[in-house]
């Protein structure tokens, strides 16, 4: 896992390279493309904007419509989708182990996008067996029913899977988990399996986490895949790692829930969220040879394969990402996520120290603190999460992130002690 940092230099002089090979509004005869730069009134560019990389590529405004992992897509922005294939090469082979080339993905408006884009492949892989090779998914006259396929996953798994398995018409089923350890049981997947066979399904889409949005649990590869030993079923996993991408194979270097486990065939991560960059950074990954389910045939004027579920988005945001991976290398995030966990376990032994309840997983930044243990004023005082709005709160979420320093933890300790 290593990727070498840029100095600011570096970055300004590549970037402006990428631009340079990008089409230009004003140096080339451009009539056909449906986009400009950004409006010169309601936005001006002044000499020091040009001075600054990424308010550039804003001002340039490159559109990365496909998937830049195949071997065709839309050449006006060449230059800036080599960026973007250069950040899915870090987060594929570096973050999470692929073999060189062994992937396709794309940068995508969110984690959410990124989890549908999983479950609407797999629809279509599980409904691709009963239609020829020559038919595209859209095509097909004789589809399997979609209540023969079942997306499966922990009852802590963020609601996007919830709302893709809605939008595909897809039965959807969630695995308890213990409240404390927030595991999934060998017995509670197999069970669920055997109970969903009975019902008539027949293709399992399975999602794990890495990092769950409300406790940052990471799920257990290992006890998921005894439980599926010797069990007679199709079926394909995708990995949530929205939360827990950018940090938990950082500081986990024995992590195995990755492209090197023969079990993974997707993962999902969020550059918003640990990486600080601008909200629309989600990233898709997902093994060659699956984004072809799900072309869109009809998007003739595009050149190379249309898979993505979202089609137009902002090359400026794969530059964003690309300038937090090389600003801080892979050593420095290392360190950046060091220093995050260095903090959580402050807290967590203060939280020890008040015999205070609390899930954490010991290489993640979430912790979530049992509601019978803490004071609902403190908890809105410190704009804590709760677990639900509808019903009674049973646990809430702090979260440490860059901006949670030293002061602030402090002060919020002094109100655990007052209370």
């Amino acid at each position: 896992m290593f990727w070498d940092k840029k100095s600011s230099e570096e970055q300004q002089q590549i970037i402006a390279d990428a631009l340079e090979k990008n089409i230009g509004y004003f140096k080339h005869p451009v009539l056909g493309v449906p986009g400009s730069f950004l409006d010169r009134e309601v936005f001006p560019v002044s000499e020091k904007t040009k001075n600054y990389s990424f308010l550039s590529t804003f001002v340039q405004n490159p559109n990365h419509i496909g998937v830049h992992t195949l071997q065709k897509s839309e050449e006006f922005f060449g230059g800036t989708q080599q960026l973007e294939r250069d950040v899915l090469r870090i987060c594929a082979e570096e973050i999470m182990q692929a073999e060189v080339n062994s992937y396709d993905g794309y940068i995508a408006p969110g984690g959410t996008e990124g989890n549908i884009q999983a479950l609407w492949t797999y629809r279509n892989f599980f409904q691709s067996k009963f239609q020829s090779a020559s038919q595209s998914a859209f095509q097909s006259k004789n589809h399997a029913r979609t209540d023969s396929i079942a997306v499966v996953c922990s009852e802590d798994s963020h609601y996007s899977i919830a709302k893709g398995a809605n939008l595909l018409s897809l039965s959807y089923q969630e695995i308890p988990v213990n409240e404390m350890t927030r595991q999934m049981s060998q017995e509670d997947i197999s069970r669920t399996v055997s109970n969903l066979q009975e019902q008539g399904v027949e293709n399992f889409i399975f999602v794990l986490n890495m990092g769950t949005t409300m406790f940052g649990s990471v799920d257990d590869i290992n006890e998921f895949s005894k439980a599926l030993e010797g069990v007679d079923i199709n079926f394909r996993v995708h990995v949530d790692a929205a939360f827990g991408g950018f940090i938990y194979p950082l500081i986990n270097l024995e992590n195995t829930m990755n492209f090197s486990h023969p079990l993974i065939n997707s993962m999902t991560l969020d550059a918003h969220k640990m990486l600080q960059a601008p909200y629309g950074t989600g990233i898709f990954l997902i093994r060659k040879n699956y984004m072809n389910y799900t072309v869109t045939e009809e998007a003739r004027y595009v050149k190379g394969l249309e898979s993505t579920l979202c089609g137009s988005r902002s090359g400026a945001n794969a530059v964003a990402i690309w300038m937090i991976l090389y600003s801080y290398g892979s050593e420095g995030g290392k360190e950046f996520c060091h220093s995050l966990i260095e903090k959580t376990d402050y807290l967590c032994k203060n939280l020890d120290k008040k015999n205070i309840r609390y899930f954490r997983d010991p290489m993640m930044n979430i912790v979530t603190i049992k509601a019978e243990d803490l004071d609902e004023k403190i908890a809105n005082k410190f704009y804590l999460v709760p677990d639900r709005h509808d019903r009674t709160v049973k646990w809430y979420k702090i979260v440490v992130m860059d901006h949670v320093n030293q002061p602030l933890m402090e002060q919020f300790i002094q109100c655990l002690e007052a209370k």
